[in-house]
């Protein structure tokens, strides 16, 4: 007799993540000409024809990834009702050289507070020491933070940010 899954089924979370960020997207197509004028963003910056490749996992599964990989993880601690998070998909995340940057020296890592199983949103917020969200972070092979990211950046100050978690 077979017995049925317990577990999250991972192309459901998948799909529902494409619908959150699909209905997201639409608002952003919209506002995006004054949104782009208020916040002086720079529209001559490349966009990345390779995306992040997100992990989708839990923050232990993330530090043993860094740990495999020989890189300190970069955390967004996010939630599928913020505004202000998936803006960091929009506009900051696909810029070419925060594509670049991030992937090449971090393995990325999302934590979604509606898919979170084992109560590591709460936990990075309280370890982040950060008031709201989207709430970001960079750590090192031990789990320790490196380094707090707060709310949302251009791409030319998240890279700013990047940089200054790895030292440069």
């Amino acid at each position: 007799t077979a017995t049925p899954a317990s577990g999250p089924d991972a192309k459901s979370e998948a799909s529902h993540r494409t619908r959150v960020e699909h209905l997201w997207f639409e608002r952003f197509d919209k506002e995006r000409d004054g949104f782009v004028a208020q916040r002086k963003l720079d529209t001559s910056r490349p966009r990345t024809e390779k995306a992040i490749e997100w992990n989708y996992v839990t923050f232990e599964q993330a530090i043993e990834l860094g740990k495999k990989a020989g890189k300190p993880v970069f955390v967004d601690v996010l939630a599928f009702w913020c505004v202000w998070c998936y803006r960091m998909d929009y506009y900051t995340y696909p810029d070419a050289e925060v594509a670049e940057y991030l992937s090449a020296n971090f393995i990325p890592v999302k934590i979604i507070q509606e898919q979170d199983r084992v109560g590591d949103y709460q936990k990075l917020m309280d370890t982040l020491k950060l008031r709201g969200i989207p709430a970001m972070g960079v750590f090192d092979a031990e789990g320790a933070v490196v380094h707090p990211i707060s709310g949302w950046k251009s791409p030319v100050d998240f890279l700013a940010e990047l940089r200054k978690a790895k030292g440069e």
